[in-house]
């Protein structure tokens, strides 16, 4: 595994890399208020295996900028990342607010994905009106609630602290940008133009995206593949990164 940045429209885009360069990459994009780092078990997992690619998007991790405003301006951003790597097409893995941005990716560039792995997201993403009041007024108290609402029952402390740490280090302002961005993003009439190959996992303890989400997606996505999770919350690729891995490999496999 490798930690590179390229210049993207003025700005240092963070990545990590596998060290094979072959094939259409799988490009993981995380969700809002986190890093790259969400992807790291799923990296180093593959590394050697398949090429894959995580990213900072601006202002998050190590990456230069701002967060964007919409799924749409991170979606562009996407678009001039790849160019800039010199990539044609991609597998978009995406969770949360990166599983938003994956099917905006497929809906406006088709000729551009080989296929997309939607992990704990939904065709919608409302947010609950108390995150904005807690990100403008009590911080702690969002990480409080946090750890509350995104992980499984028995998800080990180190895990839960590692993820909070992570967010941490995203300012504030980009956190409640992310979170705006996602509660305007609303594909539920758009979905069913997905044409692209679809994995889709959700996760039994799910109570940000929860379970039925994840099957609207497959049912509305022609030909997708659903998997549930039965052991893990919302930070699916932290708190189960081995059976995600799986489930991945598996599918980039299959197409």
């Amino acid at each position: 595994m490798q930690e590179e940045k390229i210049k993207v429209k003025g700005a240092q885009i963070a990545f990590y890399s596998t060290e094979v360069k072959v094939d259409a990459p799988l490009v993981f994009v995380h969700g809002a208020g986190s890093s790259k780092l969400t992807w790291r078990p799923q990296i180093r997992r593959f590394d050697k295996k398949i090429r894959a690619i995580a990213l900072d998007l601006p202002g998050h991790g190590d990456s230069d900028g701002e967060a964007c405003d919409s799924i749409d301006d991170y979606v562009r951003l996407l678009i001039d990342f790849l160019d800039a790597l010199k990539i044609e097409s991609a597998i978009i893995c995406g969770h949360s607010m990166g599983g938003a941005i994956a099917q905006t990716f497929a809906l406006a560039h088709p000729k551009r994905t080989r296929a997309i792995v939607l992990v704990a997201t939904g065709a919608k993403l409302r947010v609950f009106p108390i995150i904005f009041e807690m990100l403008k007024g009590d911080v702690d108290k969002f990480f409080e609630m946090f750890c509350e609402w995104s992980f499984g029952p028995n998800t080990k402390k180190n895990v839960i602290d590692a993820a909070v740490a992570m967010m941490r280090t995203c300012p504030v302002e980009f956190i409640a940008r992310d979170f705006l961005a996602c509660d305007k993003f609303n594909l539920m009439n758009e979905v069913q133009n997905i044409k692209t190959p679809a994995l889709v996992v959700g996760a039994k303890f799910d109570n940000l995206t929860p379970e039925k989400y994840s099957e609207y997606l497959a049912q509305n996505i022609a030909n997708a593949r659903l998997e549930i999770v039965e052991d893990s919350g919302h930070m699916i690729p932290l708190e189960k990164p081995v059976a995600l891995s799986k489930f991945v490999l598996d599918f980039v496999k299959s197409v």
